[in-house]
């Protein structure tokens, strides 16, 4: 089987079909006749994008004449040049030092990148906001890691190479009472990141162009739609990979019930033209609360579930669930929590969240950024305690998780894995942290252990 033009896919059955059915087809050598057909069809592949490319700047125009025609909020600003040029700078710089070593690469990796980001926001005005903002990412001396463009293949993968971008770029309206519509280059993190979030912690992070409308009309209730066409994605500017385009719909409904805790509903239909084997539909509901006890204890609770099923370009068949259960308590600065989640597999491929934080998921290690076709387990402790006021460097806080997976389907032991962060905010502008993890692998893994350690500034 072949592709043609990403999304028209053939065999030899097709191949006889057409060159027999084209008119004029006796007597025409078949190679000539399924040449013309394919160029048929990559003119209807193109007409397809065309529309599809109208269809997203007139979203954008109706959206802002109805802006534009809609009565507004009283303005920030007086006047446009006043909106202007009376807006707010924002800066903000990491600098990272990070070591990999994993048992199937004879090199340990030392990365030590810089990224710097930088924006301006304006004032508002008759309800309109624009902010932009650009940032990028170099890498210092040592450099001996592998970036994943800068070719330098024996060593473990560092995923923060060299890149300089427009981060973000968003015209933000919030004239309609109760509802703010956002469009541009954006960052979008729905609920935990699971799903759909920023990938923060990489010095690239992963950003949206897309449409955004949120409504908070209803009491307690929070409606959150996005159309997005294209996914820019943690690996930079100089990647091949570093956009996906997209046809892709999000919509993520939440109600706050006092005292309880907050329920989502989600649909996210994920098309990625450059990725169809991981477009798919899933639809899923999520449960989350906190109970106080007493003045000095707090109980946590929360479950999800999730269905997901081929989608769009997604030449497979499969249909696979999600489920995660957790609950823990808090008592003077002191958390614990266990969690268990469980991602499906069909022995063949397994489910997939491609628009998330996926670092914040199943190890700092990043062992199991694609979940493998026998599906994932993993059952989690986890524990912190906040040291208030140190040695006058403020509150320091002390986590450690440990994780231990195993397969869904079948009895394979995936590993465990032990993470540690140490963190701490001794100025207002700037922070401190120390990342430690280590993978323990079994049956045939190798161990992988990742030291991080990082310092931020924001002004």
């Amino acid at each position: 089987m072949f592709e043609i033009c990403g999304s028209n896919k053939w065999n030899m059955a097709n191949y006889t079909l057409i060159t027999e059915a084209a008119p004029g087809a006796r007597g025409r050598p078949k190679k000539e006749i399924l040449r013309e057909q394919v160029n048929r069809i990559r003119q209807m592949s193109d007409k397809r994008n065309e529309i599809r490319a109208r269809w997203k700047k007139g979203i954008f125009l109706a959206l802002l004449a109805l802006m534009i025609g809609l009565p507004t909020t009283a303005s920030a600003a007086d006047s446009l040049n006043e909106a202007l040029t009376k807006g707010k700078f924002s800066l903000n710089a990491r600098m990272r030092y990070e070591n990999v070593s994993h048992e199937a690469v004879a090199e340990a990796a030392n990365a030590v990148t810089v990224r710097l980001r930088y924006g301006y926001a304006t004032e508002e005005y008759k309800g309109f906001k624009v902010f932009i903002e650009g940032d990028f990412t170099r890498d210092l001396e040592p450099n001996n890691f592998n970036s994943t463009v800068n070719g330098k293949t024996a060593y473990p993968v560092v995923a923060d190479p060299d890149s300089t971008r427009l981060n973000r770029v968003t015209v933000t309206y919030t004239g309609i009472k109760d509802t703010t519509v956002k469009v541009g280059r954006q960052r979008i993190k729905l609920d935990n990141d699971r799903f759909v979030g920023n990938v923060g912690f990489r010095q690239n992070e992963q950003t949206f162009d897309a449409v955004r409308v949120t409504n908070t009309s209803l009491k307690g209730v929070k409606l959150d739609y996005t159309y997005l066409w294209q996914v820019n994605r943690i690996f930079g500017s100089r990647s091949a990979g570093g956009k996906w385009d997209a046809d892709t719909h999000l919509l993520n409904v939440s109600y706050d019930i006092d005292g309880v805790g907050k329920i989502t509903a989600y649909s996210y239909l994920i098309d990625l033209f450059n990725a169809p084997g991981l477009s798919n539909k899933t639809f899923g509901a999520r449960f989350k609360g906190t109970h106080k006890v007493n003045d000095g204890l707090t109980i946590t609770y929360a479950a999800e579930y999730a269905t997901q099923t081929d989608y769009a370009r997604n030449p497979a068949d499969f249909s696979l669930d999600y489920f995660m259960a957790a609950g823990g308590a808090g008592f003077q600065g002191f958390t614990a929590r266990l969690s268990y989640e469980q991602l499906e597999g069909n022995g063949a491929r397994g489910f997939v969240t491609p628009l998330a934080t996926l670092h914040a998921f199943q190890g700092f290690t990043d062992n199991f950024l694609a979940t493998p076709g026998s599906g994932i387990t993993e059952l989690t402790g986890y524990a912190d305690y906040v040291f208030k006021n140190v040695g006058g460097i403020g509150n320091i806080k002390v986590a450690a998780w440990y994780r231990d997976f195993d397969a869904q389907v079948g009895s394979e032991d995936l590993g465990g894995e032990f993470d540690f962060l140490v963190a701490a905010k001794p100025w207002k502008d700037v922070s401190l942290s120390l990342k430690y993890a280590k993978f323990s692998g079994a049956d045939l893994r190798p161990d992988v252990s990742k030291l991080w350690l990082t310092i931020g500034f924001s002004f």
